[in-house]
């Protein structure tokens, strides 16, 4: 783990892909690099957990990079 980021959860969904690229800007990375995706399953609010986990698993199958679930 290089860095995490996080939101309030009211705002999160919103700017998940916009908070991603400042974590790769701000660690000189690219989204190629990356071992794997980490999302937190919950709790959260549903509309708000299904949208993170919607993109994220989205991410993960189109870049072929494995994703994980923490609680």
């Amino acid at each position: 783990l290089i860095d995490s980021v996080s939101d309030d959860k009211m705002y999160v969904s919103k700017n998940i892909v916009v908070l991603l690229q400042e974590l790769l800007v701000k660690n000189n990375k690219q989204l190629a690099d990356l071992s794997f995706i980490a999302a937190n399953q919950g709790p959260a609010p549903y509309t708000t957990l299904r949208v993170v986990l919607s993109t994220v698993n989205g991410l993960s199958f189109s870049t072929g990079i494995p994703l994980i679930g923490l609680d």
